[in-house]
């Protein structure tokens, strides 16, 4: 189950242990559908596993973004997901922190 807290133009979604297709659903329901956000911060601090779903999805969320004119930061991802995002180059989409 995603977490979600809004302040101020800022949306920070909290995921799961594991980032995946079961996601599908419940993690485009929180942008698809917002307007006047400024930032997505998604934290992936308790991700331990991510499936090449998740990888879909953090582009669909990108795509409608950069239409928006909406930042995308990736927060706290272990040094696992990290390669991951950044064999799927999907690390130069994202600002990662």
């Amino acid at each position: 189950m995603i977490e979600i807290a809004e302040k101020e133009g800022r949306v920070t979604i909290r995921l799961p242990e594991e980032f995946s297709y079961q996601l599908y659903r419940e993690f485009r329901e929180v942008y698809l559908h917002r307007k006047q956000v400024s930032i997505y911060d998604i934290d992936f601090a308790l991700v331990n596993r991510i499936d090449s779903s998740a990888l879909g999805m953090l582009l669909l969320m990108y795509s409608h973004c950069k239409e928006q004119g909406t930042r995308i930061r990736l927060l706290r991802c272990n040094p696992r997901i990290t390669k991951i995002l950044t064999c799927a180059t999907i690390d130069s989409l994202f600002e990662i922190v």
